[in-house]
């Protein structure tokens, strides 16, 4: 809510100065604030990475113990606020979501490419040496002798096909979306640490 006028006062505030100020003196203004802005920017984001870096251990563990009591509700947790556990129920079911339509794109990529066919490449098309226009224009154009000339019935030749089988109707696919090809499709395998035995 308060964001909100902040950001109606902002606006006001600009819209004002554009009537009011020299056209001159505002674009200075609008470059000190877009250099104060950009700067601001810089901070703001060698924040978020010192912040990355100092909570990262801290954000894994809260994820592993917010997903452990997500899928097992016996085990004991330190309450976190709403808008956390808000947010991550928000943050797994967009992860879901994901998860679900690239498996089932992967699948579906997979069939299509066992039922395709392969494609041989036709060589192109060489040029015949032997290859004479006017002999052609001549076999083409040929008329035909009027006495050998008969009907349509004559020249055309039929013949009675078979009636083809119907062609099956599309049918649902059916993918198995929870296989254990999938459980683990993505994630790196961990690097084991080999103990000193030595020790």
């Amino acid at each position: 809510m308060e964001k909100q006028q902040k950001q109606q006062k902002q606006e006001i505030n600009d819209i004002t100065l554009k009537c009011l100020m020299n056209d001159n003196v505002y674009e200075k203004y609008v470059q000190q604030q877009e250099k104060e802005k950009e700067k601001n920017d810089k901070q703001s984001i060698h924040e978020k990475r010192k912040q990355y870096k100092f909570y990262k251990k801290r954000v894994l563990a809260m994820t592993k113990n917010l997903y452990k009591k997500q899928y097992d509700p016996s085990f004991q947790h330190i309450g976190v606020s709403t808008n956390v556990q808000e947010s991550f129920d928000q943050y797994i079911g967009s992860l879901f979501e994901y998860f679900t339509i690239e498996d089932f794109n992967d699948i579906i990529q997979d069939d299509l490419k066992e039922s395709m066919p392969t494609q041989k490449q036709s060589k192109p098309l060489e040029g015949d040496s032997n290859f004479d226009l006017l002999k052609c224009n001549q076999d083409i154009m040929i008329q035909p002798n009027k006495k050998g000339f008969g009907t349509l019935g004559s020249f055309v030749i039929t013949k009675k096909q078979k009636e083809k089988d119907t062609i099956p109707l599309p049918r649902k696919k059916v993918v198995e979306l929870y296989n254990d090809k999938l459980k683990k499709k993505g994630v790196r395998k961990k690097k084991r640490k080999k103990d000193n035995l030595l020790k």
